[in-house]
């Protein structure tokens, strides 16, 4: 199972991708979710993490089992399954394709990039990277062609921002794979 589209499902490579990291139960995820203030960027709300966990159940990505509660009721703890993982790693890969980034799904496969293999996430990384570079300087020259339009160089501007913040946050994440 291998989909790479162009334009991931966010919300399921959150949740995959939180279990993946070790956060078993849907309150665990509510709660990083909260503290990391992913909703500022990511549109994912507590109904949609328990939708999330029950369809990916279903279509086999997740394995879940019953957990006594001590003193509450049993819980649902959820891990992924090989399916599970290949629908991550796939998800991981089309979200940093992703030609989205001012949607974001770039920084989602960005936060969950330390999950694939180290070469294989520096790879994409590399490759992303070089493209971005080059982008910058298309955006650069349409920038000085635009000098005098306020709202023309206040657009490219934005994007410009916004592709330096991802190049920034690649090198970082490209850093700490290298360590």
């Amino acid at each position: 199972m291998t989909d790479e589209s162009p334009h991931p499902h966010t919300q399921e490579l959150t949740v995959l991708g939180l279990v993946a990291l070790g956060k078993r139960y849907g309150f665990e995820m509510e709660e990083f979710i909260a503290r990391t203030e992913m909703k500022r960027w990511n549109e994912i709300g507590n109904s949609t993490i328990y939708k999330l966990l029950k369809d990916l159940s279903a279509k086999g990505f997740l394995d879940v089992k019953k957990v006594s509660g001590g003193r509450g009721p049993a819980r649902n703890e959820y891990h992924l399954t090989n399916a599970g993982e290949e629908r991550l790693q796939s998800q991981i890969l089309a979200a940093i394709r992703s030609d989205r980034s001012i949607k974001l799904d770039r920084l989602v496969g960005l936060f969950f990039m330390p999950l694939l293999a180290k070469e294989r996430a520096s790879g994409v990384l590399s490759t992303l990277l070089k493209e971005l570079q080059s982008a910058k300087k298309d955006l650069e020259a349409q920038l000085t062609e635009l000098e005098g339009d306020l709202i023309g160089e206040a657009i490219i501007g934005f994007y410009a921002d916004v592709q330096a913040a991802e190049i920034k946050a690649i090198l970082k994440v490209l850093s700490g794979l290298e360590s």
